[in-house]
């Protein structure tokens, strides 16, 4: 399912939040470098550090390739110095709408909230196939909500941020609902 979101050759950030491990007092941030080539391993270490982590996820848009020689194809504690930004992402490949249902953050979302999600994520990905001619877009459940993935060919850029953030805060104006919201904060290049 990696490969959905990248191309050969990409490479992307393995990043794990709230990570318990021996040894440490606090919760550390884990994070690597896998190239696309890699991607069978990334998914492996993945799922072994999900069973320690708060949250375990990936940057969405290819990173510049020397990045690699900070840690290539392997994941451990990271300060946040060691992390992807934004200035290392080449280019926009994904566009994420990110789809939360109104609730109290730290309380896993309700069946019934959730569906609130899901239908908002229907409603927008019919809207924008059938009224705005985009191709397909991917669903994906978010754990409390839902998430959209369109793809797309952006450079990353000043104008190509301030589009997708315009994007996500017209999707919001269009679709949110007092049960759901578009998260019109995701607009940065190096989400994870």
């Amino acid at each position: 399912w990696l490969r959905y979101f990248f191309r050969p050759g990409d490479v992307t950030e393995l990043r794990a939040i709230g990570v318990t491990r021996q040894g440490f007092k606090k919760t550390p941030v884990e994070a690597g470098f896998y190239s696309y080539e890699s991607f069978d391993k990334m998914a492996l270490d993945a799922l072994i550090t999900t069973e320690r982590a708060m949250g375990v996820y990936f940057v969405m848009n290819p990173l510049r390739k020397d990045i690699l020689s900070r840690r290539a194809n392997r994941i451990e504690p990271a300060t946040t110095d060691f992390l992807a930004d934004d200035k290392d992402v080449l280019e926009r490949h994904l566009l994420l709408i990110d789809l939360d249902p109104v609730r109290d953050p730290f309380i896993s979302a309700t069946a019934t909230e959730k569906e609130h999600a899901r239908k908002m994520a229907d409603a927008i990905s019919k809207y924008l196939s059938e009224e705005a001619g985009w191709p397909s877009l991917a669903k994906a459940d978010s754990g409390n909500g839902y998430h959209l993935f369109g793809q797309i060919d952006m450079p990353n850029d000043p104008a190509s941020m301030k589009t997708i953030r315009g994007v996500l805060h017209w999707l919001g104006s269009k679709f949110d609902t007092p049960q759901c919201k578009v998260d019109r904060k995701v607009f940065n290049a190096s989400r994870i």
